[in-house]
C-alpha cells in the first residue's frame, strides 16, 4: 500500500483534534516502516551511483535492506512499545509512544494482504516466515489494478474525514493537495500497474509457489543464515523464508 494511504489511515483512525503532539507521532508512526525505504534508494542511486533496475532487483532483495525492513516493519517490536506506552499512558511520552505504536501497527496490517513477491518479515525476531499475499497493490498479474481503486476509496474516505474533523486553513490545503495528487497517482497506478520482473518470476519459481484454488504455497526452509540479522534470501532468491518445508494455504479467489 502507498506510504500516504498509511498515513491517512492512522490519522482518521487515532488522531485527535487540538492535539498537535498526538497527531504528529501518530504520522511519524505511520511512515516509520516505508520511512528506511525512501533514504536507503536515493542513497544507493546518488551517493553510490547505482541504477534503478539494480537497486530495486538485486540491492533491495539482498541481505543488508532486507534485515532493515525487518526491523522497521516487525509487530512484536511495536507490540512491546505499544505496551510500554499504555503501561505508562498517564504520561506525555507514554501517550505518544502508544499512539506512534498503534500507527505503526495500523500500516503493518494494511501491508500484509496486498504483498506478493516482496512480503516482509513482519514476525521478526519471533519468526522470519513471510506471508506471501495472492494480491498486490502493483502488480497486475495479483489484481493491483482492483487493489489500487479500493485503495483510492479508502483514502478518499480518510481524506473526507479529516477535512471534517480539523477546521485549520492548512490542514483542509494540505488535504486537498493531497486528494488531487493522490488521484493521479492512483489513475497512474491503475493504468500503468507492473507485472513481476523476470528475476521476480525466477524468485517464486525458486521458492517452489504451486498456484491453486487455494493459493497452496509451499514455502522452503532456508538453511543459509545472516550471523548479523534475520534470515534473508540469498542474491539468487533460491529459498523463500520458512519453516522447515511447511505449507501455508490461504483462498485465492480471482477477482
Amino acid at each position: 500500500m502507498n506510504s500516504p494511504t498509511h498515513s491517512l489511515i492512522a490519522l482518521t483512525v487515532l488522531s485527535k483534534k487540538g492535539d498537535s503532539t498526538r497527531n504528529w507521532a501518530i504520522f511519524l508512526g505511520s511512515i516509520i516502516p516505508d520511512a528506511v525505504i525512501y533514504l536507503w534508494a536515493p542513497y544507493q542511486a546518488f551517493i553510490q551511483h547505482r541504477s534503478w533496475a539494480e537497486i530495486w532487483n538485486t540491492l533491495y532483495f539482498e541481505a543488508p535492506m532486507q534485515n532493515l525492513i525487518a526491523y522497521v516493519n516487525s509487530v512484536p517490536i511495536y507490540a512491546l512499545l505499544a505496551l510500554v506506552g499504555f503501561v505508562f499512558r498517564v504520561r506525555l511520552w507514554g501517550q505518544l509512544c502508544l499512539v506512534f505504536s498503534l500507527a505503526a501497527l495500523l500500516h503493518i496490517a494494511f501491508d500484509l494482504p496486498v504483498h506478493n513477491h516482496d512480503a516482509y518479515r513482519h514476525f521478526w525476531p519471533i519468526s522470519d516466515w513471510r506471508f506471501y499475499s495472492p494480491l498486490s497493490y502493483y502488480e497486475t498479474t495479483h489484481h493491483a489494478r482492483w487493489v489500487s481503486l479500493v485503495e483510492a476509496a479508502i483514502a478518499a474516505l480518510c481524506i473526507l474525514i479529516l477535512w471534517r474533523r480539523f477546521a485549520q486553513r492548512w490542514v483542509k490545503v494540505v488535504l486537498t493537495v493531497l486528494a488531487f495528487a493522490y488521484i493521479s497517482i492512483q489513475f497512474a497506478i491503475t493504468a500503468n500497474a507492473t507485472a513481476p520482473s523476470d528475476s521476480s518470476i525466477l524468485q517464486n519459481q525458486e521458492r517452489n509457489i504451486r498456484p491453486g484454488s487455494l493459493g497452496q504455497i509451499q514455502l522452503v526452509h532456508d538453511e543459509q543464515k545472516n550471523a548479523d540479522g534475520p534470515d534473508v534470501p540469498n542474491k539468487r532468491y533460491q529459498n523463500a523464508i520458512g519453516r522447515h518445508g511447511q505449507q501455508v494455504s490461504f483462498p485465492c479467489s480471482a477477482l
